[in-house]
C-alpha cells in the first residue's frame, strides 16, 4: 500500500493559435476504474487591426478639413475574436462630439479566421470640431495600434450678413459728408478673404480690419469720395457655406459746395449807368428750388425781386433786370445769393455795390439810425457815412447842427472828424463821427450835411430823395409832478373831492397814471393839469402818480395819509390832538367830582 499511486499531475503545453481547442483527458486506475474530462479554449496571438476611411461630403477646396455636410467614416476591424463592447467604445474625441456608430457587420473567413473582419460606420452630422482616435482590443486582450485621423470640422450653418449705416438716409439719399457702414457677419468659421463686396463704384471705399465679438465679425466700410454708390456684401465661410447677400440702396456722396458766379457787377464798385447782374450756378446735384436772391439797400431795405429777373431754360442762370433810374434807387446795395445742392451743401456769395446816379448816398450809423426821429436820454457815438461814385472835394463838407432851432456850423477836428476811403476802382466812402459833447444838453437836434463831388454834384442829406434827414431829441430830465390842491397827511372835511396835480416835462411827456389806494383812477387832463376824484373814506388814503416822457425817463410821486371825510366822528377818530385834549378834560372833570365828594364826607 505504501507504493500505491494515489494522485498524478502533469503539465500539458498547447501553443497553437486557434479557436475552439479541446483538451481531453482520460484516467484509468489499476482496478480498471476510469474517468475522463475535456475543456475547450481558444488561443489568439494576433493583434486586431483597424482601418478607417471617410466618405460623404467633400471638403472645401481651400480649407480641406472643413465640411459643409454630413461626413461618414467606415471602420474595418480585422479580428477573429471580435470584442463588441470594446469596439462600441473605440472612438474618443478630445474636442467634442464623437459621431453616431452603426451596428457591426461580420465577414467570416473560414479558411483563415484571423482574416475575419467586422465593419461599422460612424456618421458625423452635427456641427462640431472633430479630432478622433480609434482604439480597440479583442477578447484575448490583444490591442490594435490606435488610429488617429486628421482633424476636421463640420459646419452646415450659412453665414448671416447685415449692413448698418451710421447716418441714416441723409437728404433723400444725398449725403454732404463721409458715410460709414458696418458690415457684420455672424458665423463660427468666418474667413475675411471670402467676403465679396460689389456694386456701383464699390471699389471706391476703404475697408477696415475685421474685429470679432463672440461669433460675429465686423468691419467698417467708408465712402469718402464724391460719387454715386450702391453695394452688396456676401460671404462664404471656410466650409463653403454661402451666406445671404446684404444690399445697400443707391446713395450719393456730395461734399462739394455749389459754385456761384456773379457777373455784370463787381464787389465794392459804384455804378451810375445800367446795372444788369447775371448769376450762374454750377453743381452736379444742384437743388434749383433752393436758389435765393436777395437785394438789400442800406436805406431802402429788402427789395422785392418778384418779376425782376429772368431764368435760363436749364435754371442755372439768373439775369436781374436793370435797377430803374430814379432818385430813390440811389443806394448802397448788397446782393446776396444762396444755393444748396441735394446733399445740403450751401454756398452763399455776397457782393456790395453802389448805385449813384443822383449824387451821394448817406448811410446812418447803427446808433444814429436807432435814435433818429426819437427822444433819448443821451446821444453818443453818432456816425454818418457818405458814399459817392466820385470823390468829394476837399473842404466842401459842411455839417450844420441845429439845437432847439438855432443852427451852428460844426468845426472839423473839434466837433467832428472825417475818415475817408477813396479809390478809383471802388466807391468812395467818408465817415463823419460827431463829438459826444455836442449833445450833452437837453434839446431838439437836427443834423444836416452838404458836400460837392468832383463831378460838380451838390449833395445834401436833407434832400427828400436821400431819406437821410436826421432829427432827434435829448432828454435826460425826468417829468415833474406837483400836487396843486392837496398835501400828504392832511384832513379834508368833505364827502369827496377832485384832486388836481401838475404833470409836465421839459421835452415831451409820453404817459402818466394815477393810483388811489393801488387802484388806477380815471383822470381828466387840461394841458399840464390832471384832475381825479377821491371819495370819502373812514381810512386814510394814498395817492401814487407815475409819469414817463418820450425819452423813457420816469418819475414816481407818493402822497400818503390823506383823510377825506365829511363825518365829524371820522375826523375826530383820526385827530390825535383832539383825542388827547378830550381825554385830559375828562380826567380833570372826574377828578374834581371825586375831590368834592371827599370833602363832604370829611365834614360829616
Amino acid at each position: 500500500e505504501k507504493n500505491l499511486v494515489t494522485a498524478v499531475s502533469k503539465d500539458i503545453t498547447v501553443d497553437g493559435n486557434s479557436d475552439d481547442i479541446v483538451l481531453w483527458v482520460k484516467m484509468t486506475d489499476q482496478a480498471g476504474n476510469s474517468s475522463e474530462k475535456s475543456v475547450s479554449f481558444s488561443i489568439d496571438k494576433v493583434n486586431p487591426t483597424i482601418s478607417v476611411t471617410y466618405g460623404g461630403a467633400a471638403g472645401d477646396p481651400e480649407f480641406t478639413n472643413y465640411y459643409s455636410d454630413t461626413r461618414t467614416a467606415t471602420i474595418v476591424i480585422k479580428e477573429r475574436n471580435f470584442n463588441q463592447d470594446s469596439a462600441n467604445n473605440m472612438i474618443s474625441n478630445t474636442l467634442g462630439n464623437k459621431g453616431t456608430l452603426s451596428s457591426w457587420k461580420e465577414s467570416r473567413d473560414d479558411k483563415n479566421p484571423d482574416n475575419t473582419t467586422f465593419t461599422a460606420t460612424v456618421t458625423f452630422d452635427k456641427d462640431d470640431r472633430y479630432n478622433l482616435t480609434y482604439q480597440v482590443s479583442d477578447r484575448a486582450g490583444n490591442s490594435a495600434d490606435s488610429v488617429t485621423t486628421p482633424e476636421f470640422i463640420i459646419d452646415k450653418v450659412n453665414p448671416e450678413v447685415s449692413i448698418a449705416f451710421d447716418n441714416g438716409n441723409g437728404l433723400n439719399g444725398y449725403f454732404a459728408n463721409v458715410r460709414t457702414a458696418t458690415i457684420s457677419v455672424k458665423d463660427v468659421n468666418f474667413d475675411a478673404g471670402r467676403v465679396t463686396i460689389s456694386g456701383i463704384n464699390a471699389q471706391d471705399y476703404t475697408l477696415s480690419n475685421w474685429t470679432r465679438r463672440d461669433n460675429t465679425y465686423s468691419a467698417l466700410i467708408t465712402f469718402s469720395k464724391d460719387g454715386v454708390f450702391a453695394f452688396e456684401a456676401s460671404v462664404r465661410d471656410k466650409a463653403g457655406n454661402q451666406g445671404n447677400t446684404a444690399r445697400a440702396d443707391k446713395f450719393t456722396i456730395d461734399q462739394t459746395k455749389p459754385e456761384i458766379t456773379i457777373e455784370g457787377v463787381q464787389d465794392k464798385a459804384a455804378y451810375s449807368g445800367s446795372i444788369l447782374p447775371v448769376i450762374s450756378f454750377k453743381d452736379t446735384n444742384i437743388d434749383k428750388n433752393s436758389v435765393k436772391l436777395e437785394l438789400i439797400g442800406a436805406n431802402n431795405g429788402l427789395i422785392d425781386l418778384t418779376d425782376r429777373y429772368t431764368v435760363s431754360e436749364d435754371g442755372l442762370t439768373y439775369t436781374l433786370k436793370n435797377i430803374e433810374k430814379v432818385k430813390e434807387n440811389d443806394d448802397l446795395y448788397t446782393l446776396r445769393v444762396t444755393v444748396k445742392d441735394l446733399a445740403g451743401n450751401t454756398t452763399v456769395e455776397e457782393i456790395k455795390f453802389a448805385v449813384n446816379r443822383f449824387g451821394s448816398i448817406y448811410v446812418l450809423g447803427d446808433l444814429l439810425k436807432g435814435i433818429n426821429d426819437k427822444y433819448v436820454r443821451n446821444a453818443k457815438g453818432l456816425k454818418i457815412t457818405e458814399i459817392n461814385v466820385n470823390k468829394i472835394k476837399k473842404g466842401s463838407v459842411v455839417i450844420t447842427l441845429s439845437i432847439n432851432g438855432v443852427p451852428k456850423t460844426l468845426v472839423e477836428g473839434t466837433d467832428f472828424t472825417i475818415s475817408s476811403k477813396e479809390s478809383d476802382a471802388e466807391w468812395n466812402e467818408y465817415v463823419y463821427e460827431l463829438s459826444d459833447s455836442l449833445f450833452g444838453k437837453d434839446g431838439s437836434y437836427i443834423i444836416s450835411i452838404s458836400s460837392e463831388d468832383e463831378a460838380g454834384n451838390k449833395n445834401n442829406s436833407d434832400n427828400e430823395e436821400k431819406e437821410a434827414s436826421i432829427k432827434f431829441g435829448v432828454d435826460a430830465t425826468a417829468p415833474i409832478i406837483a400836487a396843486i390842491n392837496f398835501e400828504p397827511n392832511m384832513f379834508y372835511a368833505v364827502n369827496g373831492m377832485d384832486f388836481v396835480i401838475s404833470v409836465k416835462d421839459n421835452m415831451l411827456l409820453d404817459s402818466f397814471e394815477v393810483y388811489v389806494n393801488g387802484v388806477k383812477a380815471e383822470c381828466r387832463q387840461d394841458g399840464e393839469m390832471v384832475t381825479f376824484y377821491v371819495a370819502e373814506s373812514n381810512r386814510r388814503q394814498d395817492v401814487k402818480v407815475i409819469a414817463k416822457d418820450k425819452a423813457g425817463n420816469e418819475t414816481i410821486e407818493n402822497f400818503e395819509g390823506i383823510l377825506v371825510a365829511g363825518n365829524i366822528f371820522i375826523r375826530f377818530a383820526h385827530n390825535k390832538a383832539a383825542i388827547i385834549i378830550t381825554a385830559v378834560s375828562l380826567l380833570l372833570v372826574f377828578g374834581g367830582i371825586g375831590t368834592i365828594i371827599g370833602i363832604r364826607r370829611a365834614r360829616l
